[in-house]
C-alpha cells in the first residue's frame, strides 16, 4: 500500500466516503476505517463498470495502523499496489453522478 502518494479528497466525495462508512458500520456493528482503491475493469472480464477508483473498508486498525492517513480532514488507507500510484499521485478523488472519479 501506498504512503507515498499525495492526492487530495473533495467535498463531494468526503460526504460521500462518511455516508457509506457510516452506513457500512451500522449494518456490521463495528467500526470501519474507509479504503480506497482502484477497480480495474479490464481484470475482471463481464464486469458492466469502467475502471474506477472504489471504497472498501477495514476492520481491525491494528492490521493497518502505519498505512492510515488523514487527508483533508478524513481518515482512510490508501489501498492499492505500487503499479497504480501514478493513477492517484498528484489528483483529486471526486464523487459525481454516482461513481467516483480521479481529476
Amino acid at each position: 500500500m501506498q504512503t507515498n502518494v499525495i492526492f487530495s479528497i473533495t467535498e463531494s466525495a468526503r460526504r460521500r466516503i462518511v455516508l457509506v462508512t457510516k452506513q457500512y458500520e451500522e449494518k456490521i456493528q463495528k467500526d470501519a476505517i474507509p479504503a480506497i482503491s482502484w477497480l480495474d475493469s479490464d481484470w475482471n472480464p463481464g464486469l458492466t463498470l469502467d475502471s474506477q477508483p472504489i471504497i472498501g473498508f477495514y476492520h481491525d486498525r491494528s492490521e493497518i495502523e502505519g498505512e492510515i492517513r488523514i487527508i483533508d480532514g478524513l481518515e482512510v488507507v490508501l489501498a492499492i499496489p505500487d503499479n497504480q500510484n501514478t493513477r492517484f499521485h498528484g489528483k483529486s478523488l471526486d464523487y459525481q453522478n454516482g461513481r467516483f472519479l480521479l481529476r
